[in-house]
């Protein structure tokens, strides 16, 4: 990246800061959602207020397991 483009990159803290701005969201799950363990702060309050704002949202993974076995993960670390 040159200069310019670093001058206009916007680093954000919040999906509530540019979620009015798109309808669509692909997220990844480990490593951005949760840790393999628990959910990262905000994770699920998160998810819950985009879907809750009428936002469509895939989650992405790279892991090889069926989407069933990272539903059933999800689902025990709290993500409904």
């Amino acid at each position: 990246m040159g200069k310019r483009d670093i001058e206009v990159m916007k680093i954000i803290s919040s999906v509530k800061e540019i979620y009015s701005k798109y309808n669509y969201f692909i997220i990844d799950l480990w490593g951005v959602l949760h840790d393999g363990h628990k959910p990262y702060e905000h994770a699920v309050e998160t998810l819950r207020f985009l879907k809750n704002s009428g936002k469509k949202i895939a989650l992405l993974s790279n892991a090889p397991r069926r989407a069933i076995k990272a539903q059933t993960v999800l689902e025990n670390l709290g993500f409904d």
